[in-house]
């Protein structure tokens, strides 16, 4: 673009100039202080007519670093060069420019914050930090009350806690909203069996097959079953899946 390449260089030209006159102003203030100082401890040296010149050659630089405005001048080039650069849009998509500015949403929409926060939470449990991950999950159910995941996640942080009245609740509220949440039945059951309540772990544990839980490998080793491992029913209901 030949309008853009006239611009940088007179910009360029600009500071050259504008860095000129500085220099010049700070050499003739250098010498100034120099003389002021000599006279100041009197070491023989009045010059007084010399630091009037000086002055008033510092004062005419000034006077005409302010007339030329070249602070100005080159701020204006500077807004022209990037305004060239925001409008040079490929000739495929012609629109582009129109729409360049709703690339980025200005407010996230609560959608976006819930999911923002699921995110630390999912960092925060991973972390072993639960009492953070249950902070980022409270705070996801007030953007989306209806995240049978958050729900879950939540439940699964009170459960590493050993807090099994909050976490219950919390698994069947994920129940309410995705029946078919086979992880939250199963999560009940280990609740259950941990509190050592028997029955009511293994009726929970065999809603969550019949729900689809098959993670058959997982029920073997896991320890918050142990409690049940001796059970009849718990043996009858682990070789009818294991068939």
């Amino acid at each position: 673009d030949k309008k853009l390449e006239a611009l940088k260089k007179e910009k360029a030209r600009l500071q050259k100039e504008n860095l000129k006159l500085r220099r010049q102003i700070r050499f003739l203030r250098m010498t100034l202080r120099r003389y002021q100082e000599a006279l100041r401890k009197n070491q023989g040296v009045t010059l007084p007519q010399i630091i009037k010149r000086l002055r008033y050659t510092l004062e005419s630089l000034l006077r005409e670093l302010r007339r030329s405005g070249l602070k100005k001048i080159l701020k204006k080039i500077e807004r022209a060069i990037r305004a060239r650069r925001r409008d040079k849009v490929s000739p495929v998509f012609p629109k582009a420019r129109r729409y360049r500015h709703q690339a980025v949403p200005r407010k996230l929409t609560p959608q976006m914050k819930a999911r923002i926060h699921l995110v630390k939470g999912y960092n925060a449990f991973n972390r072993k930090n639960y009492k953070e991950a249950i902070k980022e999950f409270s705070k996801v159910l007030q953007l989306t009350p209806k995240n049978a995941t958050a729900y879950f996640y939540r439940g699964n942080s009170y459960l590493s806690l050993n807090q099994y009245g909050e976490a219950i609740q919390d698994y069947k509220k994920a129940i309410a909203l995705n029946p078919s949440f086979s992880s939250a039945y199963y999560n009940i059951a280990c609740a259950y069996a941990r509190q050592n309540q028997k029955k009511k772990a293994l009726e929970w544990l065999t809603k969550a097959i019949h729900h689809g839980f098959k993670d058959l490998e997982h029920m073997k080793k896991d320890p918050d079953l142990d409690s049940l491992r001796n059970e009849k029913e718990f043996k009858k209901l682990f070789q009818k899946q294991w068939k």
